[in-house]
This record gives C-alpha cells, sequence and structure tokens, in this order.
C-alpha cells in the first residue's frame, strides 16, 4: 500500500511529501489534500495511507483513502516499549532472613452478638449522574425513513379498486314499453369507462420502504410501456408518473432489484449480509462506471445507511461524507441533506480524535454548500454545533 507523508501549517499551507499544495479558491486545505490523496488511490487503482501532521503540538494521525473517495481513520500503531539494559540492573544482593519470632497465642474469639442486634446494610444512592452538558438539541435525519435513491416525498399506496366489468345489455322484454322515444331520436350510448393504468406492485414491510418503492417504479417505467393518464379533454397524454422533479435518472431494473433484496435482508434482521452485498455493489458499479456515476454514488449512499442500522457509526460518516463530496462537486441538490445524515452517525462517534477530524470535514462541507446558497436554518444551525463541539475539543487537547 503506497503511503505519503502530509503536514499542514498554522498559516493554511499543505504539503505531501515535500511538494507544496495550492488549493483553488474556494477550496480549504483540508479538501486539497483530500482530492490529492483521491487521485492518487484512483491512479493506482487501491487505497493509499497518509500520516497528517497538523503542527507540532497537535500530534498526527493516519488517514487511508479510497478510490471511491472514501476516508478513515486508521489506529496507530503502538510504540514498542523500550527494553530494559541488562547493565543498569543492580546486582543481586541476598536479603538477610528475619528472626524467627515465636506466633503469639491466639486470643479467644469475642462472644457472637445477640439474634436480635439489627444488621444495618449501607444504603447506596440511585440517584441518576447529571448528564454532559453536550447534548444535541437536534438530530439529523438518518432515522427514521432514509431514501438513498429518490428524495421526493413518496406518494402513499393507492387503495385496490374493483375490477372493471362491462355492463351487461339489456334484456328485450315482451311488455311494451309505457312511452316509446321517437324513431328519430336514438337514446345517447355512455362513454367506454376509461382502461384502468397499470399500476406497479408495491413493495410493503420494508425499513426503507420509501426508497424501494422509488426503485421499483423505476425500474418499471424503464422496461414497460407507460398507459396514458386518464385526463379529461387533454389533447396530450399525460407525463408518466415516473419523471419527478429529481436530478436521480431512472435505476435499471437489475439494480433496484438488487436494492429490494437488500431491504429484505435489513428487515429481516440480517444486517451484516445486507452490508457485505451492498459494499459489493458499490465496489462492482465503480470499477465499471466510476465513483461519480449517479448510479454508483446511489449504492454508495445504500452502504451509508445500512452501517448506519449496524452501528458502525465511524463508517456511516465515511461513507455519507463520500456521497456529500461528490454531489456537492457536481451541484447536486441534495448534498445538504447528505451532510445532515453525517452528523447525524457523526454525533453519535465516541473518539474525541475521530470527532475532531470529521468535524473539520463537515465544516468544510456546510462551507462549500454555504458559497452556492446560503444555508437553511436548521443547517446553519447544525454546522455552528460542530464548531462549538470541535473548539471544546481543540481546547482540552
Amino acid at each position: 500500500m503506497a503511503r505519503f507523508e502530509v503536514y499542514i501549517s498554522d498559516d493554511g499551507l499543505a504539503e505531501i511529501d515535500g511538494e507544496p499544495l495550492v488549493p483553488v479558491p474556494g477550496q480549504s486545505v483540508h479538501e486539497v489534500v483530500l482530492d490529492h490523496l483521491h487521485r492518487y488511490a484512483v491512479e493506482r487503482g487501491a487505497a493509499v495511507e497518509a500520516t497528517v501532521t497538523e503542527r507540532p503540538d497537535k500530534g498526527h494521525f493516519v488517514l487511508e483513502v479510497a478510490p471511491d473517495g472514501s476516508s478513515r481513520l486508521l489506529e496507530p500503531e503502538p510504540e514498542p516499549e523500550p527494553e530494559p539494559e541488562l547493565d543498569s540492573q543492580p546486582a543481586y544482593e541476598p536479603q538477610p532472613e528475619p528472626a524467627y519470632e515465636p506466633e503469639p497465642e491466639p486470643k479467644p474469639a469475642p462472644a457472637p452478638a445477640p439474634a436480635y442486634e439489627p444488621v444495618y446494610e449501607p444504603v447506596f444512592d440511585i440517584t441518576p449522574e447529571p448528564e454532559s452538558a453536550y447534548e444535541p438539541k437536534y438530530e439529523p435525519a438518518f432515522e427514521p425513513v432514509y431514501e438513498p435513491v429518490f428524495d421526493n416525498t413518496p406518494e402513499p399506496e393507492p387503495e385496490p379498486e374493483p375490477a372493471y366489468e362491462p355492463e351487461p345489455a339489456p334484456v328485450p322484454s315482451d311488455e311494451p314499453e309505457p312511452e316509446p322515444e321517437p324513431a328519430q331520436a336514438p337514446a345517447p350510448t355512455p362513454d367506454p369507462a376509461p382502461e384502468p393504468t397499470p399500476r406497479p406492485t408495491p413493495v410493503s414491510g420494508s425499513i426503507i420502504a420509501a426508497a424501494v418503492a422509488r426503485a421499483a417504479a423505476a425500474a418499471q417505467a424503464t422496461t414497460s410501456t407507460p398507459a396514458p393518464a386518464p385526463a379529461p379533454a387533454a389533447p396530450a397524454p399525460a407525463p408518466a408518473q415516473a419523471s419527478a422533479p429529481t436530478p436521480t435518472p431512472a435505476l435499471p431494473a437489475e439494480l433496484a432489484a438488487r436494492i429490494r433484496h437488500m431491504t429484505a435482508l435489513a428487515q429481516a434482521g440480517r444486517l451484516d449480509e445486507a452490508y457485505g452485498l451492498a459494499s459489493e455493489l458499490r465496489r462492482r458499479l465503480t470499477e465499471e462506471v466510476g465513483a461519480d456515476d449517479p448510479h454508483a454514488v446511489e449504492a454508495l449512499a445504500v452502504e451509508a445507511y445500512i452501517a448506519h442500522l449496524r452501528g458502525d457509526h465511524r463508517e456511516a460518516v465515511v461513507l455519507a461524507l463520500a456521497v456529500a463530496r461528490i454531489r456537492c462537486g457536481t451541484g447536486d441538490r441534495r448534498a445538504p441533506e447528505d451532510v445532515a445524515r453525517a452528523v447525524a452517525a457523526w454525533q453519535r462517534l465516541d473518539d474525541e480524535r475521530a470527532i475532531a477530524v470529521h468535524g473539520h470535514e463537515l465544516l468544510h462541507m456546510w462551507e462549500r454548500l454555504s458559497h452556492r446558497a446560503p444555508l437553511s436554518p436548521p443547517h446553519a444551525a447544525l454546522a455552528k454545533r460542530i464548531r462549538r463541539r470541535v473548539r471544546e475539543l481543540e481546547v482540552f487537547v
């Protein structure tokens, strides 16, 4: 595995193996370091390691960057303890044995306590300890429903409609009609009822039912011929329901089927198996179409969500940040929500070094998004909370 040495100074300058890096306007020094390491990983077709040093007083950490753009912290190898020198050990000197002294005779045991004497047991204070001062008041929504494929609001499942049956023809009667109609004015024929529009089979009982339903609808729209919408007095057919206002293209039928299978496994509690399939799908799409392809990014988002369900919050932060970084670079309007999902997993980290490193990455992402458009009030509050938490950690370092 290729290894690099990264140094970041107080002046905001960085270098990799002695080569200085110059960020473009609007790009932070951490982003230019990650971009160069990502490029090295893509050129080599394998993950690379970098030892990052931020000022001598802040120490260093080891970062691994994969070809798909994801990064994670590695645990530093413990330094071996120095072996004691043999010459410095004091010479063995026998200790004099203590003189033998006879043990005193045991004293008679005290009389047992009366049976009626109460026995007092210590009382333990079970008052719960107060929670720490840092308690996030708002947690962004990795839960309860995360839609990695389509982010528009899922439509409610339609109620089953009765099967269409043509009306039976009138049976002729031998009795004369009481008031016959004139021959030149035939009775108007009722318009035939419109044929029912075929609907995709809804997927029920899923922990991410919205994402799977959207994927199934998109796959059905690409493989079948859409029926005209029953709009009265419309000169042109109505657009298909699959063309929702979102820049994400329709998923292929094979990809939608694999996502439904992973969803069923996650619903059954087989999270490890579902996570393995999601990782394999993301790697295959990255090799075939590239890490920036929308379908590969969707697979990466599914992998991040299942990692969150498994309780692997550090991996969920890394994967969600990779999704947000790619979508922010392509101008995808869902990038702020991806950063918010990364914050949801970041708030559950317990390692202070990982909190500080990923906190800086989250702040850089919010800063990039604020250059494009003002942040919404909830997102601005999240960025403020992250900045306060990172500063608290830097004070105690």
